[in-house]
């Protein structure tokens, strides 16, 4: 599995490779390839078969749009995360 790991999430290319995965990131390799914005990255992408992760809300719905594989990581997907680590958690003090 290919991901292209976004720019704002710079360094994730490096653990998802340390756990198995071909992961690029778009910082490093954007000025060898002429990747200048979302849809050059997405292109990009799409000629390599890669899975986009970003944060970015407009470039993931961009992705789906044309049916490029896509994790969006945007912030409701992180504050349901963060809800569901929550509930595992006892209240402090019994409360």
């Amino acid at each position: 599995m290919k991901v292209l790991v976004d720019e704002m999430l710079d360094g994730w290319d490096l653990k998802l490779r340390h756990m198995g995965y071909d992961a690029h990131s778009m910082k490093k390799i954007k000025g060898e390839h002429g990747l200048n914005d979302d849809n050059s990255m997405i292109g990009y992408a799409r000629e390599n078969g890669m899975i986009l992760v970003t944060r970015d809300t407009r470039c993931g719905r961009d992705c789906w749009a044309v049916d490029v594989p896509c994790i969006l990581l945007d912030d409701a997907k992180i504050f349901k995360m963060c809800l569901a680590e929550l509930g595992k958690m006892k209240p402090a003090g019994g409360d």
